[in-house]
């Protein structure tokens, strides 16, 4: 299945309609076709989308961790690249992978994929997490 044969359900086309961009927001919600396709709501219907979610949790011995989950289309990890970047000011962001681990998603009632920074946040006042989704398939 290619990229293209894959989107055409989530955006609802039928064979030879064009699919709208990945970067345009088709239902003018404020998310992209591209972030409605990975997190599995109608990039035509502005009533539904999912926000990625981010936390600052106590983990072992009361460390302070970072942690991120996002709801998921269980097709789109496949025919996505996906990369999580992290700031301390969000001015300047690290695109370093290894600096992340994912985990199990807790408890959740939709498919997702969970995040948690590899290191704990002991002298950082402050730590932000952001996905940045392209639509190009992994190892390209």
């Amino acid at each position: 299945m290619t990229c293209i044969t894959a989107r055409m359900p989530a955006f609802r086309l039928a064979p030879g309609e064009p699919i709208p961009a990945f970067e345009w927001d088709t239902d003018g919600d404020g998310k992209a076709n591209g972030w409605e396709y990975f997190s599995g709501t109608d990039p035509s219907n502005s009533e539904l989308f999912a926000d990625f979610e981010v936390s600052l949790t106590a983990g072992k011995g009361g460390h302070r961790q970072l942690t991120g989950f996002l709801q998921i289309n269980p097709s789109a990890p496949a025919l996505t690249n996906i990369t999580p970047e992290l700031s301390y000011d969000l001015r300047l962001w690290e695109a370093d992978p290894t600096s992340f681990e994912i985990t199990d998603p807790p408890f959740a009632l939709y498919p997702g994929l969970a995040w948690k920074l590899a290191s704990t946040l002991e002298q950082a006042e402050a730590a932000f997490l952001r996905i940045i989704i392209s639509a190009e398939p992994p190892g390209r």
